[in-house]
């Protein structure tokens, strides 16, 4: 066979360098299938187990956490209430009715008993006034009369030179606190009986009997 002499274009092998390359290629064992395999599954894994992680909150990551509940004052449980005297549970001091008024300035329903708190201080005064109450309570009373006077200031209740201490000081006694467990009512007595200066006073009855 006759050579050929002419020189390969450029980029291309020439007869001789194509012989030698199939030469090599007979000597040469295929390739087994040991590419590697791909990293995804171990990827994937890892990813989840670093999801399934808590976090410094206690909630996994890529999860929602819950809503936070909110404390609010309102939420707090409230301290007991500190026990008072018994006239809490009692309704309001009332007034005495018009009707009830007239009758016991004419006589018709009567006065049990009485008290005059004349020249008394207001500490003397309101103690003298509360077991004059329980006394009058205990006897079965309905209807007192309580005189109250100018009084005098001072005795621990706070001094006041003004005139009638007593005439402010006793209806406020007579509707508030401890009084109001023997009080069910009170009224400006009519002036027969003393008028601006005293007070019918109606009281309650004994063992939850009606007011």
């Amino acid at each position: 066979m006759r050579r050929d002499d002419r020189k390969p274009r450029r980029g291309q092998l020439s007869s001789e360098d194509k012989e030698l390359w199939t030469r090599v290629t007979r000597t040469l064992d295929p390739l087994t299938d040991n590419r590697l395999k791909p990293l995804k599954p171990k990827v994937e894994e890892k990813a989840k187990a670093e999801a399934e992680k808590p976090t410094k909150d206690g909630v996994a990551d890529g999860t929602k956490p819950g809503p936070k509940k909110t404390i609010r004052l309102g939420n707090l449980s409230k301290p007991a209430a500190p026990i008072g005297p018994r006239s809490s549970g009692l309704p309001s001091v009332s007034s005495i009715d018009r009707q009830s008024r007239r009758r016991i300035a004419r006589g018709t329903i009567g006065i049990d008993a009485r008290i005059d708190l004349h020249g008394m201080t207001q500490r003397e005064a309101h103690m003298r006034l509360r077991g004059f109450l329980l006394t009058a309570q205990a006897q079965g009373h309905r209807h007192v009369l309580v005189i109250t006077g100018k009084g005098r200031s001072g005795g621990g209740f706070g001094r006041d030179d003004e005139r009638g201490v007593l005439k402010r000081s006793v209806p406020y006694w007579l509707s508030h606190g401890e009084f109001r467990e023997l009080v069910a009512a009170i009224e400006e007595a009519h002036f027969a009986h003393g008028g601006t200066g005293a007070y019918y006073v109606r009281l309650r009855r004994r063992r939850g009997g009606k007011s």
